[in-house]
């Protein structure tokens, strides 16, 4: 587990503060609106970021252990200096010894393998498309399977299959044995392999718990099913999660008509209805 105390970090847009906090192993997904203090969390989690005050704790070691703790840490910030004239498999391999691996070369293949960059292993990282280099980056975090792996929207510039396979690794190998702290704004990409929620609001967390704990939500009600044109006009816009041709997800109190079945909360629908509430509240303390 980690445990945070009393941890200060001022930056010019913000103030992020937390007193005391233990994220507990498996794998947590950091929720919140941007600029909200999750990015600057996660590098100082990573020793990315060195705190104004306050103590970080990794399985009962203590952060000013710095070598001890970073042998132990894979980390994807949200942006990475890659080598572009490095071939993929030469560059995945230098990391392994540069993290002292014991066997940097079988990591190396079992991460190009997990991220489908095998066909690529032969080519400069520069010539990568976007979302080539996003998996080369976080191949070099994910390299050994480290006991900690903090990662910032690592979905971006992934395609629908190549999401569904680091998802899938990350729910196999990161449970009871490891740690997984992720941001990301894809929150249903990960409901299945989801164990915790931390939600952070103006560098502060605002709540911290378990899945199904984060969804006993009691402000609102989730419906879904056919509406007519007229209906659709007669909704407001925050109301409406999503839309398609045939159905649309809304929150309301009750159903626009007869055919719309309440749904059972995801992820993102809870942090809509918790966002939703506590906008609510501060708008009427105003």
């Amino acid at each position: 587990m980690i445990e945070v105390q009393r941890l200060e970090k001022k930056r010019k847009e913000f103030h992020l503060k937390i007193d005391e906090l233990v994220l507990n192993k498996g794998m947590t997904l950091i929720v919140g609106r941007n600029g909200a203090g999750k990015s600057t969390f996660l590098q100082l989690l990573a020793t990315a970021m060195t705190p104004g005050s306050g103590k970080i704790t990794y399985a009962g070691v203590s952060g000013d252990y710095l070598a001890r703790v970073r042998r132990e840490i894979g980390f994807l910030p949200t942006e990475i200096e890659l080598y572009p004239d490095m071939k993929v498999g030469n560059f995945m391999s230098y990391m392994g010894r540069m993290k002292a691996l014991r066997h940097p070369d079988r990591a190396s293949q079992e991460v190009l393998q997990v991220l489908n960059l095998k066909e690529d292993s032969q080519r400069k990282i520069g010539l990568l498309s976007e979302g080539g280099k996003q998996r080369v980056a976080l191949g070099q975090a994910m390299l050994g399977m480290p006991y900690f792996l903090f990662l910032d929207e690592p979905l971006n510039g992934l395609d629908t299959r190549e999401k569904k396979s680091l998802v899938n690794w990350i729910g196999s190998h990161y449970t009871e044995q490891r740690q997984a702290v992720v941001i990301s704004h894809d929150l249903n990409e990960w409901e299945r392999v989801c164990d915790y929620v931390l939600w952070i609001d103006k560098g502060r967390p605002v709540f911290y718990g378990s899945v199904t704990q984060w969804k006993y939500v009691t402000e609102g009600v989730v419906w879904q099913g056919p509406a007519t044109d007229k209906e659709k006009y007669a909704l407001s816009g925050e109301d409406i999660l999503s839309i398609n041709q045939r159905y649309i997800r809304i929150i309301a109190d009750t159903p626009p008509n007869k055919h719309f079945k309440r749904c059972p909360l995801t992820l993102e629908d809870a942090y809509f209805l918790r966002l939703r509430y506590k906008d609510h509240m501060m708008s009427n303390n105003h």
